[in-house]
């Protein structure tokens, strides 16, 4: 069994407040292949200015609204980034897209997001139900960009598995370079086992465009075994990714090592102390760590200095 593309790619997933530059970057030194943004609403693109942050060697869109970065990139990601986008509207996907291309390798339309923030304006998996509009938003992605710029979009399963060929046949025929499938249906969560047995199914009827397998990959064995059961060599990853991201090089590095690096690329790229301690928050509680003098330091972080203090704290691991 064979996908459309034999090719290898281990791949950073879109997650909210996970994805962000420090994160992407440790992804990158890991191993990673590709790394997905975090989604950003379309919206968010049409009203605010770039600002070039010389002391830390990034570029920041800063909300003309709140004068808040809510997005950031730096030169060393720039060919191995996709930026998602939250959008129910093809023309303002497009005004989004002019505002960030030249700093990324393709864009990517959030059509799988389940929860509430993303569904209620018709994006996320709201557009599963909507394919005209799903179609019309790659058709004009791909119709406007440059060749060399991928368009791609993640989905979920539909209930009925001719339903989620049918999909994704759609998208390729839009235009779609490339499609993501997390391989559970909308209402379901992590909890719920991943169907890899319909990634098969979609992936035998599909051997045209590359596929990406997302769900229940913790591990290079996890990744080996979808390749052999499903014909997907390109495998995105959230969960593990956001709980030890030295996943992305085969063999776990020690989290002590994550934790450690990962607050320097954030200091060094200027991200909010807020986000970077609900990454510590999430690393944490997969290494039952709650009860630790560390969690509670950085439970109790009001500021950047109280995290680079509680690094003392890391219990030690192997």
């Amino acid at each position: 069994m064979t996908n459309g593309s034999s090719q290898q790619k281990k791949v950073l997933a879109p997650m909210v407040r996970i994805g962000t530059l420090p994160m992407r970057l440790l992804a990158l030194e890991y191993g990673a292949d590709l790394v997905y943004s975090e989604e950003i609403i379309d919206r968010n693109f049409l009203d605010c200015y770039i600002h070039d942050n010389e002391k830390y060697s990034i570029k920041e869109w800063i909300s003309n609204k709140t004068q808040l970065s809510f997005f950031s990139t730096c030169v060393k990601e720039r060919d191995r980034l996709v930026v998602q986008l939250g959008t129910s509207n093809a023309n303002y996907a497009w005004k989004a897209a002019e505002k960030i291309v030249p700093f990324c390798r393709g864009i990517d339309v959030n059509m799988g997001c389940p929860l509430d923030y993303s569904t209620k304006g018709g994006m996320g998996s709201a557009l599963l139900k909507t394919p005209e509009i799903a179609s019309d938003i790659i058709k004009t992605l791909r119709r406007n960009l440059p060749s060399e710029y991928s368009v791609t979009a993640k989905i979920r399963l539909f209930p009925v598995l001719q339903d989620s060929i049918d999909f994704v046949h759609m998208l390729a025929n839009s235009g779609a370079d490339a499609v993501a499938i997390h391989a559970r249906q909308v209402h379901e969560r992590a909890k719920d086992k991943a169907n890899w047995n319909q990634l098969a199914q979609i992936a035998t009827h599909l051997s045209n465009i590359p596929l990406l397998g997302n769900g229940d990959i913790f591990s290079s064995q996890d990744m080996q075994q979808m390749k052999e059961q499903t014909g997907i060599s390109q495998w995105m990853i959230a969960r593990m990714a956001q709980w030890n991201v030295s996943i992305f090089q085969g063999t776990l590095d020690s989290i002590h090592n994550v934790i450690v690096r990962y607050v320097k690329l954030a200091q060094d790229t200027n991200t909010y102390y807020g986000l970077a301690k609900y990454c510590l928050q999430q690393m944490i509680k997969y290494q039952k760590w709650t009860k630790t003098e560390f969690a509670s330091k950085i439970n109790h972080s009001q500021c950047w200095k109280d995290l680079e203090d509680s690094l003392v704290f890391v219990p030690p691991h192997p």
